[in-house]
């Protein structure tokens, strides 16, 4: 391959990649939600249900216990680096998607969560913003969450222990 040909393969797969990034990040500032990122809801109760997955690079757990309507519900997570409980609040988005907010000490601290579900999976983002509404231009991009439901029989008090240290 001469360096002529090498040079418009190397422009071609810049211009593709810088392309799908300037999508992802505009679909973000108009306020499109986890459906948008190819997980539509498909209403999956998530009543009960225990995910385990990653919040950006970090390990978590979610345990969402269901409240009193069907539409919003309790619910908590914990990084399992820290394995420290954190209280959710959540309600059901006429879309279908799930708006989860932070209570820390029982007031909201401006992290939200927008999850989706289909099937044994739900995924979305985290952000310090009100999920419902367009971004605002110059707002730090939001960390993606991807989880999948636990393995029949696991509990939240099983993966909230420490694990056991290795004998040497």
């Amino acid at each position: 391959m001469t360096t002529t040909k090498r040079s418009a393969a190397l422009a071609a797969a810049l211009i593709v990649f810088v392309f799908i990034l300037v999508s992802a990040a505009g679909a973000w500032q108009l306020g499109m939600g986890a459906r948008k990122q190819g997980n539509p809801p498909d209403g999956a109760d998530v009543s009960g249900a225990l995910y385990t997955g990653m919040l950006g690079p970090t390990k978590i757990v979610l345990h969402v216990i269901k409240g009193g309507d069907g539409d919003t519900f309790e619910g908590r997570y914990f990084y399992l680096k820290y394995r420290k409980a954190i209280p959710l609040k959540g309600t059901r988005l006429p879309d279908g998607e799930y708006r989860l907010q932070e209570l820390p000490g029982g007031k909201p601290n401006g992290a939200e969560w927008l999850l989706s579900t289909r099937q044994e999976e739900a995924s979305g983002y985290y952000c310090r913003c009100d999920v419902r509404k367009k971004a605002p231009r110059g707002v730090k991009p939001p960390l993606s969450i991807i989880m999948e439901r636990a393995a029949a029989g696991v509990t939240y008090e099983d993966l909230m222990k420490p694990p056991a240290k290795k004998k040497r």
